[in-house]
Formats: structure tokens, C-alpha cells, sequence
């Protein structure tokens, strides 16, 4: 009975415990998915992020799957890397990567992808460009691997940047070329004409002008960062290669007015280093420009001097790091094997020991049950003898019985005949009343059928019903949005909004609580619009405000003002939200019509 209850006691731990450890599970699982959700949304992780995602590298590196691993080190190295700890980033990313089962169907491929991603990042900031290389190649062969041929000729695209580290400038030319073949072969004409962009500084360089001529033709029409003025939208390097070419050919003052525009968008270096060029060629004076134009050819060479020395000597050190890294793990995993032995040899002996008591205490058992047998036997035959004396008397008594059996069947059979009789009337009487059945069944069936066909028809008849009232409600809806729009527009928190959207408040954008007074107006003003956008699909803040801002008729450019965000950072958080509002395959052009139909 105490056994029984010790048992009962140890399932109901057993089961506490399993409980406990999937609530657990859950709560993890539901974290690590919140921080990766942060992740996308483009968050700059602080140093207070480190606990969280220190712990969940702790607790999945014990209790989670190759996926789960893999993505846990990837946040820590995003953290990691935010906060410009660039060493231990790589590290978790090199850690992730090495969780990933690639030979396995369900392998995170996009996650993986998104690792090595990172650390092509991180080697080419930390001048490691034969690093850069392999995980940039390693990147596109995961992203063919998962069908993604986008990513793949993006990662093909970058391996320019090694390359420039390491001054190799034909290599440069082949990759930039073949990337823009391979834009154009799946229709991506935009991204063509900027990859192609950097070979226009290298043509220059080299004086060829006609071919830096033709790619500065072929970016300024097809590569959509210019705006209707023939502006560029952000960055400005572009104006200090145009300047270059109009210098090139003759065209001095026009390369004067494009180098004004590349310091006037704070490239210093590459506007004065244009406008001396412009001096030299004016003649104005000779000496000063002559010479200040020899410092800046030999500043740049010792620049790239350097510059190689330092990759050499951080590759060294990375790769030290990484193998010092990996033994120690070695290191760490021969103690542990040792312990483990160590426990087994442990383990083992109380086994033997135990076995060994419990032999002992098995053998006196047995001696006993021996000696109760033999106890026992003389006592069965004592009562075998009584036994026989017994059965002879019952015997006796058997044969007598026998003789009033045969008497009992025989009256028995009488009744049977009688019974026989009687179950041939009855059966007479049940098909009978199984017919009186049948017909009952079949005007019931008729019935039945009436009934269903009128059921049809009155069902028919509401679903008309219904039409019509859709219908009318949808007009009535459709009334009250165009009115509530334009009481919308009158407020003053909507008239703050589009006076910033005006180019001098570029730096100067809505604040938080100016955001949440035009939120909470929102919410009463366009209920259907915003329970789409909040609370079916609950967008994350970048998201929702680029949602708000549409539905209240601001363009890509006044929403750019308005969240501080260009043309790139716009596009890519057009797609996000296409994905979590309209799932895969990502169509951003169709952004703006599948929002349309939720107004």
C-alpha cells in the first residue's frame, strides 16, 4: 500500500514538472519571436536587450530545435553587433551557423540566410575581405537553395566590396557586369542600373570616358533615385562622378555646379577634391593646386597602404580567435567525456553492488520458500487422503442424481414443443407489423422531402434578404467614411501633420505625443480601417503610422518627411508590411490597392 502511494506521488511530480516545463517552453518560444519581430522592424538594440537574449541562447542551446538554436545566436549577435561589439557578434554568428542542418527539409533557410548576411557585414567593416568572400558566397548558394534568386544576385552583387577592400579593380568591373546581367534577366532593370554604379569612379580613373559617359546615362534614367528635377533623392556621391565626366569633357563649369551639389550634401572630400580639379584646370593658381592635388593622390595611396596592412593583421587575429574558440569547446567537451566516464564507472559499481545485496536476500528468500513448501506438501497429502474418502461418497450421491436429471428433461422437452408453438404465432404477428412499418416509413420519407424543399426555398429567399441589406449597409458605410474623412481633415492634429510634410521640416519631425493624439483620433474616425491594420493584424509602430499616413492621403514623399525614412528604408518597410498583411509571394507595387480595399 506505501508503495502504491510513492508511486501515485512521484506521477503527480512527474506531471507538475512537465507541465511546468511547456509553459516554460511557451514563454520562451514567445519571447524569442518578439525579439526577432523587433529585429525586422529595423529596432537599434541596446545593451539592455543582453539579458534577453542571453537567455534565451541558455535556454535552447539545452531544450530547442537546430531552427530554435540557430536563431537564438543570431539575435545575441545582432544585439551584439548594434552595440558595436563586433568581435562577440561574429562569434554568435558563427556559433548560429553552425547549428543549421542544411541537409534537413525543415532547415531555416531564410534565417541562415540572414546570418551570414550579417557577418559579410561585419567582415567588411572589420577590413577582412577573404572572410567577406566566403560568406557572401556561402549567402547566395543558401538563398538559390531557397529558391530566393533576388537575394541570391544581391549577395552576388556585394562581392564587389572585397574586392574593393582589396584594390582589385577588374575583379570589381567582371563582378558589377555579371551582377547587372543578372538583375536584367529577371526584369529588375531598377536594380541593374544600380549595380552597375560603381564602375562609372573606376572608368574615370582609367579615362575612359565614353564608357563611364554611357553608365552615367543608363543610371540617371533606369535606376529611380532621381526625382522629377533631376535631383537625387538621398546620398550625393553621384554628383561628384558627374562632375568628374564634365570636367572630363570640357565642361567646367557645369562640373563646378556638381561638385557645390556633393558639398552641399556633406560629401567634403569628394566636392573639394572636385572643385581643385576644377582649379587646376582653370589655372587658378598653379603652384597651390598643383601641389595640393599631389597631397591628396598621396594621401590616398598611403590611405590604401594602410588600409591592406590592417587586413592582414585583423585576419590573423580573427582567425586565431575563432580557432582558440573552437578549442577550447574541444577542450571542454574531453573534460566533460571524462566526467562522463567517470559517472558510468560510478553508476556501475552501486549497480554491481546493489545487484549483489539483492542476490544475497534472494537466496535467504528462497531457503525459506523451501522450507514452507515442504510444510505445505505434507499438508496437501493429508488432505488429498481425506479427499478420496469424500469423492467416493459423492459418487454414490452422483448416480442418484443422474436418475432425477433424466426426469427433469424430459418434462423439460414437453415444454420446449409448447414454447415452439407458441414463437411461430408471434413470428406471424411481427411480419405483419413490419409491413404496417414499411408503409409507415415510406410516407414519412414523403414527407421529409416536402419539408427540405420548402426549407430550400424559404433559405433561398433570405439569402436575397441579406444581399439587399449587405448592400445597403455597405452604401451606408460608404457615406459615413467620406464624411468622417473630411471632418478628419479639419482637426488641428491633422493640419500639424501636413505642415510637416513641407521639405524645410525634414529634421524636424512629428513627436511621439504627436503621433499618439493622431492615433487616437484615427481610431473613432476610420473604426474598419484601423481594426484591420491593429487589431486583426496588429502591426508593428513603423508599420502602422506608414498605414495611417497612407489611409489619410499622404504620399511616398511627405510619409518620408513625416517618419524620417528614404527611399530604401520606405521600400523595405513596404514589404514588411505587405508580408504580415497579405502573406507571400511579396508584391510591393500592390501595397497601395490591397490597402485600398480596407478603407
Amino acid at each position: 500500500m506505501k508503495c502504491v502511494k510513492i508511486r501515485h506521488i512521484a506521477s503527480i511530480l512527474l506531471l507538475f514538472a512537465l507541465l511546468v516545463g511547456c509553459e516554460q517552453s511557451e514563454q520562451m518560444r514567445t519571447r524569442m519571436q518578439f525579439v526577432a519581430e523587433c529585429n525586422r522592424a529595423d529596432t537599434v538594440f541596446t545593451e539592455r536587450w543582453m539579458p534577453t537574449v542571453d537567455s534565451l541562447v541558455n535556454y535552447f542551446k539545452r531544450h530547442g530545435t537546430d531552427n530554435e538554436r540557430m536563431m537564438a545566436y543570431y539575435l545575441q549577435g545582432r544585439v551584439l553587433h548594434d552595440m558595436g561589439e563586433a568581435p562577440q557578434a561574429l562569434d554568435a554568428y558563427q556559433r548560429a551557423a553552425e547549428q543549421a542542418d542544411t541537409t534537413r527539409d525543415d532547415c531555416d533557410l531564410r534565417t541562415l540566410y540572414s546570418v551570414y548576411g550579417q557577418m559579410a557585414n561585419l567582415f567588411h567593416a572589420q577590413y577582412l575581405p577573404d572572410n567577406e568572400m566566403k560568406a557572401l558566397q556561402t549567402a547566395e548558394i543558401i538563398a538559390l537553395k531557397n529558391s530566393d534568386t533576388l537575394e541570391a544576385i544581391r549577395s552576388y552583387e556585394l562581392r564587389v566590396r572585397p574586392f574593393f577592400l582589396k584594390a582589385e579593380k577588374d575583379s570589381m568591373l567582371f563582378i558589377m557586369q555579371e551582377a547587372r546581367k543578372k538583375y536584367l534577366q529577371i526584369g529588375y532593370r531598377k536594380e541593374a542600373a544600380q549595380a552597375i554604379y560603381p564602375t562609372i569612379s573606376i572608368f574615370l580613373d582609367r579615362e575612359q570616358i565614353q564608357e563611364a559617359g554611357h553608365y552615367l546615362n543608363l543610371y540617371e534614367k533606369e535606376s529611380d533615385n532621381f526625382d522629377e528635377n533631376g535631383d537625387l533623392i538621398s546620398g550625393g556621391h553621384y554628383y561628384y562622378s558627374k562632375g568628374r565626366h564634365l570636367l572630363a569633357i570640357g565642361q567646367v563649369d557645369s562640373a563646378h555646379l556638381y561638385f557645390q551639389k556633393a558639398l552641399k550634401r556633406d560629401h567634403k572630400e569628394a566636392g573639394y577634391r572636385g572643385l581643385l580639379s576644377v582649379y587646376v584646370k582653370k589655372n587658378i593658381p598653379d603652384s597651390i593646386a598643383k601641389y595640393a592635388q599631389l597631397y591628396a593622390a598621396a594621401n590616398d595611396s598611403s590611405y590604401l597602404h594602410v588600409n591592406q596592412e590592417k587586413v592582414h593583421q585583423i585576419t590573423a587575429m580573427y582567425d586565431y580567435s575563432h580557432h582558440q574558440r573552437i578549442a577550447e569547446e574541444k577542450t571542454a567537451e574531453a573534460r566533460k567525456a571524462n566526467r562522463d566516464k567517470i559517472i558510468i564507472i560510478a553508476i556501475t559499481a552501486l549497480l554491481l553492488a546493489g545487484a549483489m545485496f539483492f542476490f544475497i536476500r534472494l537466496k535467504n528468500r528462497a531457503k525459506r520458500e523451501y522450507s514452507r513448501l515442504i510444510k505445505e506438501l505434507e499438508r496437501k497429502q493429508d488432505l488429498l487422503a481425506n479427499a478420496v474418502d469424500r469423492q467416493r461418497l459423492l459418487n454414490y450421491d452422483h448416480e442418484k442424481l443422474m436418475k432425477e436429471k433424466e426426469l427433469e428433461q424430459q418434462e423439460l422437452l414437453q415444454r420446449i414443443h409448447a414454447s415452439q408453438q407458441t414463437i411461430s404465432t408471434v413470428l406471424d404477428d411481427k411480419n405483419r407489423l413490419l409491413q404496417e412499418f414499411n408503409e409507415l416509413q415510406t410516407e414519412q420519407d414523403f414527407l421529409i422531402q416536402q419539408h427540405e424543399e420548402y426549407i430550400l426555398q424559404k433559405n433561398a429567399e433570405i439569402k436575397d434578404l441579406e444581399a439587399n441589406l449587405l448592400k445597403l449597409e455597405t452604401e451606408l458605410q460608404k457615406f459615413s467614411s467620406v464624411d468622417m474623412e473630411a471632418t478628419f481633415k479639419k482637426t488641428d492634429i491633422f493640419k500639424l501633420f501636413d505642415e510637416r510634410k513641407n521639405p524645410q521640416y525634414i529634421n524636424k519631425p512629428p513627436k511621439d505625443k504627436d503621433w499618439q493624439q493622431l492615433t487616437a483620433l484615427f481610431r473613432t474616425h476610420f473604426v474598419r480601417y484601423y481594426s484591420f491594420i491593429a487589431i486583426s493584424h496588429r502591426l508593428p509602430v513603423n508599420q502602422f503610422r506608414y498605414c495611417i499616413l497612407f489611409r489619410l492621403g499622404f504620399d511616398g514623399n511627405d510619409i518620408g518627411i513625416l517618419m524620417n525614412k528614404d527611399r530604401d528604408q520606405r521600400y523595405n518597410l513596404r514589404k514588411f508590411i505587405y508580408e504580415e498583411l497579405f502573406g507571400k509571394p511579396v508584391q510591393v507595387k500592390l501595397l497601395e490597392e490591397k490597402l485600398k480595399e480596407h478603407f
